[in-house]
């Protein structure tokens, strides 16, 4: 037992070197195409100046980061730092391959244009500010957290629904604020398809599948780990993150397509112009 706690130790230390290296080179990489060289990835361009030579950055990305440092400490002294790890490499890697799925399969021609980001972030993961991902992890983790502190951690597949259903309506709020024209956060191009608040309506389906979804595989994965040992576990989170991601944005194309646009195309349910 104690030969295997070691292992555990060793493997979460060496989790975090690699996830450190990972992200760097990613975020890195993806920084630099977006501002030097921004016609491989096709970058909408809207602003006289690049934003890295504003004055300022982005009013709430110091925010993001710092509401992510404290959920990611109380997650930490909560759960540890293996579970810490898996949660937000996994916010990044989900977030990440699902939104850049919608944003450069619309832009590339192999979905219907979709959106992009414009005015969201200084530092980038492929097409999407880091802080986007940043801010998956805050609201995914919170809302899980106090669905458990309500109905107890036991009743996982209930905390996983109403943290996601949570999470989803602050990002009802959310959206309309950061993406109107004197924010303009991200600009949508889905056109005639079924809007709440002039957003398209697989967007709160997508928040709520992939927080519900992640959820349950984020504790799933912790019993793994209690009965396999951190690093098969590991594996087995990571490969079932894109497997799952895939699938839901699947269902979520062919909703949209066959079921959302057919039947309700065109109606925004809205409020003011909102």
């Amino acid at each position: 037992m104690k030969m295997e706690k070691e292992a555990d130790q060793r493997f979460e230390r060496s989790l975090l070197q690699g996830l450190l290296v990972f992200f760097l080179i990613v975020i890195g990489v993806s920084t630099y195409l977006h501002y030097f060289a921004p016609g491989i990835l096709r970058v909408p361009r809207e602003m006289n100046l690049p934003r890295f030579l504003w004055p300022f950055p982005p009013a709430g990305e110091p925010g993001t980061y710092f509401l992510g440092f404290l959920c990611g400490y109380h997650c930490l002294r909560k759960r540890g730092l293996w579970q810490l790890l898996l949660f937000l490499s996994g916010s990044f890697l989900i977030t990440g391959i699902q939104e850049n799925i919608w944003i450069l399969g619309g832009r590339f021609g192999l979905t219907p244009p979709t959106y992009y980001f414009s005015n969201m972030g200084i530092l980038w993961f492929l097409e999407i500010p880091a802080s986007v991902c940043v801010g998956w992890f805050i609201f995914a983790y919170s809302c899980v957290y106090v669905a458990e502190v309500l109905f107890g951690p036991k009743r996982r597949f209930l905390c996983a629904f109403i943290g996601a259903f949570m999470a989803m309506n602050i990002d009802l709020y959310m959206d309309p604020l950061t993406s109107h024209p004197l924010n303009h956060s991200w600009t949508w191009l889905m056109q005639d398809t079924f809007c709440i608040f002039s957003i398209p309506l697989t967007n709160f389906l997508g928040w709520f599948g992939l927080i519900f979804i992640f959820a349950l595989l984020w504790k799933k994965t912790g019993d793994w780990g209690r009965t396999q040992g951190y690093r098969r576990a590991t594996w087995k989170f990571f490969l079932w993150i894109p497997v799952l991601d895939l699938v839901l944005y699947a269902l979520l194309y062919l909703s949209w397509l066959y079921i959302i646009n057919p039947l309700l195309g065109g109606i925004n349910l809205t409020v003011g112009g909102v």
